[in-house]
């Protein structure tokens, strides 16, 4: 199994360049799930229509500020079971094929004063979590080229947001920097301030998660398409041994009575019996 989800801040849904050029990434990439930032317009009728046309229907957008949301949420029929909407975020739960996950398409203020709402309100995670967006915050120097050196306390307070919550960096394909000012010779700026993170019950449950920096020709933004996939098989963890369990009394005890247990440990005690020392000592920790 396999689901997609595209973000891109469009900056403006207000001529036919921009919708063609959205109708025609989601057509080819056909993802299930889909977060547009700054669309610079409402959402009519007429939009209804278009997306009609790559069956999408619209799930929210955020609260309505100059009579124009920052971020609308669409995805195809039946997926959405429920959502949370916020200034700075759209979060949904989904449901397919008796799999449960959730998403968080994200529109990050521009202050990291104003940020610190986004990172209070989206936190504590329960469940499988993948969150995409245009965070407006880079996480070091290493996300930029050109212009001046990002704000460090910005940096931090995005490196603290992610850790406490045990959130990954998914790996990615595509151009290291989502964002370009559009100028030209050393007045080019470049940054990564969109990106897509998981959280650890993520990571367990998909057997891979990743996502790719389409290209976004002349555009400010490029967008960003995530792949949650599975394959029909039941994941297996490897098995390791962690040598401070040998510390614990009872351990040697536990082992030799579940020894004697030929039914539970019989394919285990041959492959022990046959190993070399060498690829033993590969399993202790």
């Amino acid at each position: 199994m396999k689901v997609s989800s595209f973000f891109w801040n469009v900056r403006g849904l207000g001529n036919h360049k921009p919708v063609e050029m959205l109708i025609s990434l989601l057509k080819l990439h056909k993802p299930l799930l889909v977060f547009l930032a700054e669309p610079m317009v409402p959402y009519i009728d007429a939009f209804e229509v278009i997306f009609k046309s790559v069956n999408m229907h619209l799930v929210a957008t955020s609260p309505i500020v100059n009579k124009a949301a920052k971020l609308w949420c669409l995805s195809v029929p039946n997926l959405v079971r429920n959502f949370l909407v916020n200034e700075q975020f759209i979060s949904v739960t989904c449901h397919l094929h008796d799999k449960c996950f959730s998403f968080a398409g994200v529109y990050g203020a521009t202050t990291y004063v104003a940020r610190r709402v986004l990172w209070r309100d989206l936190s504590s995670f329960i469940g499988s979590w993948c969150i995409m967006g245009d965070f407006n915050v880079v996480l070091s120097a290493d996300d930029c080229k050109g212009g001046v050196a990002p704000n460090q306390v910005s940096c931090n307070e995005f490196l603290d947001w992610i850790n406490t919550n045990d959130l990954s960096c998914m790996p990615f394909t595509g151009t290291c920097y989502t964002w370009c000012n559009g100028r030209r010779g050393l007045h080019r700026i470049h940054r990564k301030l969109d990106r897509a993170l998981c959280n650890e019950v993520c990571l367990d449950e998909w057997d891979s998660c990743t996502y790719q920096v389409l290209v976004k020709n002349c555009y400010d933004h490029s967008p960003i398409l995530t792949s949650l996939a599975s394959n029909s098989l039941k994941k297996v963890s490897n098995f390791r041994f962690f040598s401070m369990w040998l510390q614990d009394a009872s351990c040697m005890k536990l082992i030799r009575d579940s020894w004697a247990n030929k039914g539970l440990l019989l394919g285990l005690q041959q492959t022990l019996e046959t190993a070399s020392m060498s690829d033993i000592d590969g399993l202790l920790y």
